[in-house]
């Protein structure tokens, strides 16, 4: 995460939380976008500002690097970044055009002016699916064509998720709203998630009085992220075929079961948690990082308050 306006970033190994973050130090000024390398190389990190593109191998130096390589230097301010499925490339948006870094070239080889992609995700090798201003469109890396697959939505579009075992895309919004597509861009399903909250909110504080409706104008969806798995709490429960999202907003982390829109797991960030026998609060999220495993089966929450 970014620590500052001088550009330091900081990392921390996921299972030794305890221990004092890797400080990375290359940027001069505020970092507006960051990227983690895929399974398995998932070591790799790439940063953005507007004085420098930096990529870092996170195990160098006994996970403690010195020194990143430098990919650009002084441009416009970021956006948005991201690897390609296997790692070879790395893809950066600006507000006037986007390009791509070849890793094994070593060398920007792609760019497109007049489009700004928000948030995007590579489909393919050679192509990428963004939101510009609510419409998602397609970027053919080869013949530099894109091209408007479907209007989004009214509201700003924060988080993209394309999971392919099931061939669905998902994108989240500011105004807690969930829109799913299959890979055809049909859209397939519209779900106001701030609405199952408050009603996972009522449920949960049906008996004490103190339930208070949700707003959805300060929803915003952070992250998302689909994984599986065969059963949840009862051993007994088989559920066939079932398509789970984990979703991080400003104000809670729940998982939902995209089929039935059934919350089955909801954690408020407002309430407190007992952590190595201290009990905290998580209070307001302002950002969320995701990591996956290879089979999607485990998924882990980096969150910024």
């Amino acid at each position: 995460m970014p620590l500052n306006e001088k550009g330091n970033i900081a990392v921390w190994n996921a299972r030794t939380l305890s221990k004092k973050p890797s400080i990375l130090t290359g940027h001069h000024k505020t970092v507006s976008a960051l990227a983690l390398s895929h399974q398995p190389t998932c070591h790799f990190l790439c940063s953005c500002s507007s004085d420098n593109i930096i990529l870092w191998n996170l195990m160098q130096n006994g996970g403690q690097p010195t020194k990143g390589k430098v990919l650009h230097s002084h441009m416009e301010p970021p956006i948005y970044c991201s690897f390609g499925s296997d790692n070879s490339e790395i893809a950066v948006s600006f507000p006037t055009g986007l390009w791509v870094f070849d890793l094994k070239k070593n060398s920007w080889t792609k760019s497109v002016e007049g489009t700004c992609f928000t948030i995007f995700a590579f489909v393919k090798r050679d192509v990428l699916l963004g939101v510009e201003k609510n419409f998602l469109k397609t970027w053919h890396l080869e013949s530099k064509e894109t091209e408007i697959k479907v209007s989004v939505s009214t509201d700003f579009s924060t988080t993209l998720c394309v999971y392919k075992p099931n061939a669905i895309i998902i994108i989240g919004t500011a105004c807690g709203h969930l829109y799913i597509f299959d890979m055809k861009y049909t859209l397939i399903r519209s779900i106001q998630i701030w609405k199952l909250v408050t009603q996972q909110i009522k449920c949960d504080s049906s008996g004490d009085g103190t339930f208070h409706d949700v707003k959805s104008d300060s929803f915003p969806i952070y992250s998302l992220q689909v994984f599986g798995y065969e059963n949840f709490s009862n051993p007994d429960v088989y559920l066939l075929n079932p398509i789970y999202l984990l979703v991080v907003t400003s104000t809670c982390l729940f998982i939902l079961e995209i089929n039935n829109e059934e919350i089955i797991f909801y954690t408020d960030f407002n309430g407190y948690f007992v952590f190595d026998e201290i009990k905290t609060q998580i209070g307001l999220v302002r950002s969320s990082a995701t990591a996956c495993n290879a089979d999607y089966s485990e998924v882990s929450k980096n969150l910024i308050c």
